[in-house]
């Protein structure tokens, strides 16, 4: 059996060091919500687009979408929609969705056609291309 030289136990506290930082790193971009937005579209067409906050108060926000109107609640870096009345969202599939808080999570409300997404302005690496 061989003895550890000092270059090994040196390669090893770096190791060490390195993944500690690396975990801290890791942790702080994916909790940071900075640079997200919550946009609401109806029927197409971007109505309402809200910052997204770390603080972690509950803030309610009403849109306007054709005659009618829905409430956001949004939560430090998380939002839900509130339940609607019955005559406008039968099925209340869009609240009871819950909360989304990733760019890929979206809330969806067919009858009255509104789309609720997070976006980041951080520049995003492209998954896929599909070409006809």
């Amino acid at each position: 059996m061989k003895i550890m030289t000092v270059g090994d136990k040196f390669l090893i506290v770096v190791i060490i060091i390195l993944s500690i930082t690396s975990i801290f790193y890791i942790t702080r971009t994916t909790t940071d919500s900075l640079g997200k937005d919550v946009i609401v579209r109806f029927d197409g067409i971007e109505i309402a687009k809200i910052p997204l906050k770390t603080d972690k108060q509950s803030t309610i926000y009403d849109f306007k979408f054709g005659e009618n109107i829905g409430e956001l609640e949004i939560f430090g870096d998380r939002v839900r929609m509130l339940p609607m009345d019955i005559k406008i969202c039968p099925e209340r599939i869009c609240s009871d969705t819950g909360w989304i808080e990733n760019s890929y999570q979206m809330i969806v409300c067919l009858p009255n056609k509104v789309i609720v997404t997070i976006e980041t302005n951080e520049k995003q690496d492209i998954d896929i291309i599909v070409r006809n």
